[in-house]
């Protein structure tokens, strides 16, 4: 399964620090909380929200982490 999310960090002066326009990547996400977190790359989950990366982790818990601090600060 093929998904393509847009890179909110991205910045096109920057020349490429801040990532391409978007990411591509073959991998199932884990469905958290509302929000889709995608394994991109050896030491990377990115938290998806409809379509965005809106986060990008060192690891998985502290992708889930983050995205419950979303929910509080929310609430």
């Amino acid at each position: 399964m093929t998904t393509t999310y847009l890179n909110s960090f991205h910045k096109p002066d920057a020349k490429g620090a801040y990532g391409p326009p978007s990411f591509t990547v073959d991998v199932s996400p884990e469905e958290y909380r509302g929000y889709q977190i995608f394994h991109r790359q050896m030491q990377v989950w990115d938290i998806v929200k409809d379509g965005v990366c809106i986060g990008m982790y060192a690891g998985p818990n502290g992708a889930r982490g983050r995205v419950d601090l979303l929910l509080a600060s929310a609430a």
